[in-house]
């Protein structure tokens, strides 16, 4: 029997897209009015191009998505419909999973029969702590086979599982600290280049800008030490398997 091919997709909210297009029509409109109205030499049309270049990069990564596959022989990246990178299974050496349990994050490894380490996986805002398990479990079933090691201190087992498709469920981040260092940014680069110009109205709204920015970042600071005053989780039981057994329990 053929083990179907099992998809972790990654595809942004429409809130989220919608955002970064915002964005880079902000940061467009930004770099036609400099441009035009400071006419700066080219170094610093180019640094002020390349915000634009950035998000229009973001905006397509966004808009394509991001997905793993595991079949019976590979392990396999894609962006969109291209193929970025392929292992085949047969040349996986070890899978491991590293992580705090309580928090809720983990670290993938993938290292072939060479000793390099082929594939990482973090848990962040694109992929959740479920969405590592899922390729965890998937790839230590299909890869034990190949004689391959696989260990993780989250208690998790091989497995085969029954959904071929799962939208991964990444972690909840504030958009504020970003969004406060992009102001500050955008302030400081439109403040420089209107002192090189010798025009004082881009300069005042550098200088409004970046403290807006540095208001907004402010706030986040203080909105994350609150955040951290809360207490934590109780601990939690874990173990840790390799090949399927039980090697170490430990109080995290």
């Amino acid at each position: 029997m053929v083990d179907e091919t099992v998809r972790v997709i990654y595809r942004p909210t429409i809130t989220l897209r919608v955002a970064i297009a915002a964005t880079l029509a902000m940061w467009s409109i930004l770099f036609a009015y400099l441009v035009g109205y400071t006419s700066p030499p080219f170094v610093v049309i180019l640094l002020l191009f390349l915000p634009v270049l950035l998000l229009a990069w973001v905006l397509y990564m966004t808009n394509t998505g991001v997905s793993w596959e595991i079949d019976s022989i590979a392990f396999r990246k894609l962006i969109g419909d291209r193929l970025v990178d392929e292992i085949p299974l047969r040349d996986v050496a070890s899978v491991m999973s590293f992580g705090t349990p309580a928090e809720q994050t983990a670290i993938l490894r993938i290292f072939d029969r060479a000793g390099k380490e082929r594939t990482k996986l973090v848990t962040g805002p694109a992929v959740g702590f479920e969405d590592v398990r899922v390729i965890y479990e998937t790839l230590a079933s299909r890869t034990t086979d190949f004689g391959s090691e696989v260990a993780n201190p989250f208690g998790w087992k091989a497995a085969s599982h029954t959904a071929t498709e799962y939208r991964t469920k990444g972690e909840r981040v504030s958009v504020l600290p970003h969004f406060a260092t992009s102001l500050i940014a955008t302030g400081l680069l439109t403040l420089a280049t209107g002192t090189y110009a010798g025009r004082i109205l881009p300069v005042q709204y550098g200088i409004g800008i970046a403290i807006l920015g540095a208001a907004a970042f402010g706030a986040s600071h203080l909105i994350r030490r609150r955040h951290q005053k809360r207490p934590s989780r109780a601990p939690v039981e874990t173990t840790a398997t390799v090949d399927g057994g039980d090697i170490d329990n430990e109080r995290t």
